[in-house]
């Protein structure tokens, strides 16, 4: 029996490993070429494209809220601001606080008096 399925096994034809061979060489040189083309070629536009999609900027409201302790006290009261100015800038520029007159909130004539002795670090305006 075992001579038998010898004689009805056929013979390896060296030409259909050439191809198959020569197909998966194709198909590797194509992929070697494409990601040269988009990692040399195409890589300013491509980079231009994902910071697009994943760079921008959004205004974020920072309310969190009222913490309270177990008795129902607040502790700490999150509440809404508005930054009219970067403090170490308005500092240096004292020269332009008369830009303020018209706002009702900041009262000009005080200003100076309660930034004098202060460290610009931990002034908000």
């Amino acid at each position: 029996m075992k001579k038998q399925a010898r004689k009805t096994r056929q013979p390896n034809h060296p030409m259909r490993w050439r191809f198959v061979l020569g197909f998966w060489a194709v198909c590797a040189c194509l992929l070697l070429v494409r990601a040269v083309d988009l990692q040399v070629i195409q890589h300013d536009y491509l980079a231009h494209q994902g910071d697009i999609r994943n760079l921008r900027v959004e205004p974020l409201a920072a309310h969190r809220g009222v913490i309270r302790d177990r008795a129902g006290k607040p502790l700490a009261v999150s509440t809404p601001v508005v930054t009219l100015g970067k403090p170490r800038e308005a500092m240096e520029h004292q020269d332009q606080w008369g830009r303020l007159a018209g706002n009702p909130v900041i009262d000009q004539k005080c200003l100076p008096a309660k930034c004098a002795g202060m460290n610009p670090a931990s002034l908000f305006i």
